[in-house]
């Protein structure tokens, strides 16, 4: 990002019939150039693996690995004081922010930033039987680390299971009738939440405009994962076209 205010409206009349613009430090132009960088990554790699164990009855087994890290900073200096292009019918072509040195150096200030990083981990599995194509179960278990948290919580873990059973498979279906797919299922799980800013267990201070130490946050250790259970029934039918 570069911003440049160049004064054009407020001048003075000079003896020799030219004009300038007027002295005060922030009509003499400023210029400001920022920048912000968010990085992010995310790795993943998964296992599958099917069995028959029959012609009735298929198995289905996954495992996997998943990373995610993300950051963000940012940057800005500024400045104002420049000593050409005062002149408002004698003006170069010459920006200030590509000569941001020519301002006056006791205008000269930055800032910068550099929020935490947010890095999660997580390892999960799934398991799914189906017998018949009538009833099929299905149960998967992840464990997932956030940096977010407290020392002593980083890790939580989240199981799920689920059943269905596809009634129009069923040999008192297969004669037709108003359905002709009709399956009831049933489940229940819990998940994790983190949405919130990284760097709430952690200490965290910042320097405030006359060079003092301040205080973010103090860190929290005990801060944990927010667990939410749910519970499912779903029934699901189409009637014949």
């Amino acid at each position: 990002m570069v911003l440049t205010r160049v004064p054009v409206t407020v001048v003075e009349n000079c003896r020799d019939g030219s004009q300038v613009l007027a002295a005060t430090p922030m009509e003499r132009g400023e210029a400001i150039v920022g920048t912000a960088q968010l990085f992010t990554q995310t790795l993943s790699h998964t296992l599958t693996y099917t069995h028959k164990f029959t012609d009735d009855l298929n198995f289905t087994g996954l495992v996997g690995y998943e990373y995610n890290t993300t950051s963000w900073r940012t940057s800005s200096t500024s400045v104002y004081g420049f000593d050409y292009n005062l002149k408002a019918n004698n003006l170069i072509p010459i920006h200030y922010y590509d000569n941001m040195q020519d301002g006056a150096r006791a205008n000269l200030s930055t800032f910068s930033s550099n929020d935490p990083t947010a890095d999660i981990q997580s390892y999960f599995a799934r398991v799914q039987l189906n017998f018949k194509d009538k009833y099929s179960f299905s149960g998967s278990f992840r464990s997932d680390g956030s940096s977010k948290f407290g020392a002593n919580n980083k890790y939580a873990y989240f199981p799920a299971l689920s059943a269905r059973w596809n009634i129009t498979s069923e040999d008192f279906m297969k004669s037709g009738g108003f359905f002709n797919n009709l399956s009831l299922r049933v489940g229940w799980g819990q998940t994790g939440n983190q949405s919130f800013p990284a760097g709430a267990a952690v200490d965290r201070y910042q320097y405030t405009s006359n060079g003092s130490l301040s205080v973010v946050n103090f860190a929290n250790p005990n801060l944990k994962w927010e667990t939410d259970s749910l519970n499912k029934r779903r029934h699901r039918f189409l009637n014949p076209s």
